[in-house]
């Protein structure tokens, strides 16, 4: 049996407060949506695909000190949403 370390312990703890905090300030509403969900909430006009991709981009964000991205491109996805916007 593996036991776990005090510092893993405390990680996983600093990991797990974090996340939450990041979903309580709503940070990540849209983004813990299906994409069923976002896809139909688009058709509906409920929402645009700037709006989602600046959610996601704001998840991203607000979770950076957990390094689980190692490359990001906001300007391009946007420019991407704008575009689907626009049609």
């Amino acid at each position: 049996m593996m036991r776990v370390g005090i510092s893993q312990r405390s990680r996983a703890h600093v990991v797990k407060s974090a996340w939450r905090a990041a979903s309580s300030r709503g940070v990540s509403d849209w983004c813990s949506q299906t994409l069923l969900t976002a896809s139909a909430a688009l058709d509906r006009g409920d929402v645009s695909a700037v709006q989602l991709t600046q959610a996601c981009i704001q998840q991203v964000e607000s979770t950076r000190a957990f390094n689980m991205f190692v490359a990001t491109d906001f300007e391009h996805a946007l420019e991407l949403a704008r575009a689907s916007d626009e049609r």
